[in-house]
């Protein structure tokens, strides 16, 4: 257990020093807020007392405002300021030190280098999100090929519509920043899975 005892380095105050790291789970999160708590894993720390710490967005190692679900795993260092000398998660990271991104979080695989083309269905500006309908999925793995023709199958027993292959596209899988997306735009991008399902990233207008 490390000693709870700060170091101060520059404007920080470090609990044991600034490379040491703890784990724990989140407690939870509000992605729109940028806040939440992290509980720390028992017996790191010699005062008992101390189990959850504060979580904030500008800590968050990977530069992307991710949304965390309850319980999930963090690795992070511990410092402490503000008026009442709370204690902070800071650097945070996945375990073992891997950025947080959302990528990671949903264990993100992408189908290698291929690129593929096609046009959007639909893009919602505000939102940030959209589908895809790919020209052809010829090239992709057959595991891709599995997971779009599932995803499509699936809707199409919601809706009670033919399959339409498609796929899905957020704000943070465009290859451009300020890149304006709308109904109709040729695009070329890469495909992946996740455990949400297919989708298009790296997407840049044809």
């Amino acid at each position: 257990p490390v000693m709870l005892e700060a170091q101060r380095e520059g404007e920080l105050q470090f609990i044991g020093t600034r490379d040491t790291r703890y784990t724990g789970t989140v407690k939870f999160y509000d992605a729109s807020k940028g806040f939440g708590y992290v509980t720390l894993t028992p017996g790191q720390l010699t005062d008992p007392s101390i189990v959850d710490v504060k979580l904030v967005r500008q800590e968050l190692a990977g530069g992307e405002n991710v949304r965390m679900d309850q319980g999930q795993p963090l690795e992070f260092g511990l410092s402490m300021g503000g008026r009442n000398q709370e204690i902070y998660a800071y650097r945070v990271t996945l375990p073992g030190g891997a950025l947080l991104t959302t990528a990671a979080l949903l264990n993100r695989m992408v189908d290698g280098n291929k690129a593929f083309t096609g046009t959007m269905e639909f893009w919602h500006r505000k939102n940030g999100y959209g589908f895809v309908l790919p020209d052809s999925l010829t090239a992709a793995s057959p595991q891709i090929q599995q997971a779009v023709a599932n995803a499509a199958a699936e809707q199409a027993a919601k809706k009670g519509t033919a399959p339409v292959p498609k796929l899905y596209v957020t704000r943070k899988d465009l290859g451009a920043q300020g890149m304006r997306l709308e109904e109709g735009s040729r695009v070329q991008f890469n495909v992946y899975q996740d455990d949400r399902g297919p989708g298009a990233c790296n997407v840049v207008l044809a």
